[in-house]
């Protein structure tokens, strides 16, 4: 009887620390995402006030999406609106992302403005890119 209740006292141990254990896990994934949006919130505020650094960074998380959905047309946007606020390397992720879709001389130009925007990638695909025969 003795190891009976021992027993049964156990396994209410047991399951009250599995309960803590996993409640410190799920407000852990909580917290982090509640960090995640509050990263991207910044960024999209940054963006619309013209911060060319943060535009870019945005399009670069939905280009990839590890952090949210990924969304290529959204990314492409993003890196328009980076490129429009003069950082190259945005000119030059919205040209790769562009390359093969839209019309080349648009292409040409985002490499271009990569280029005088600083971007040594936007020179080199300028280089590449104005060298290329077009397709026959």
């Amino acid at each position: 009887m003795f190891f009976q209740r021992a027993k049964v006292r156990f396994l209410a141990v047991v399951a009250a620390i599995a309960a803590v254990g996993l409640l410190a896990a799920l407000i852990t994934v909580a917290r982090r995402r509640l960090q995640v949006v509050s990263e991207l919130n910044s960024l999209r505020t940054a963006c619309e006030r013209g911060d060319g650094v943060s535009c870019q960074r945005l399009g670069w998380e939905y280009e990839q999406g590890g952090r949210v959905d990924p969304d290529v047309d959204r990314a492409r946007g993003y890196y328009q609106r980076a490129c429009d606020a003069g950082y190259g390397l945005g000119c030059f992720f919205a040209g790769t992302l562009s390359e093969g879709h839209d019309d080349p001389g648009q292409v040409r130009d985002l490499y271009r403005r990569a280029c005088r925007g600083g971007s040594p990638e936007g020179c080199t695909a300028q280089r590449r890119f104005e060298h290329q025969r077009p397709p026959r």
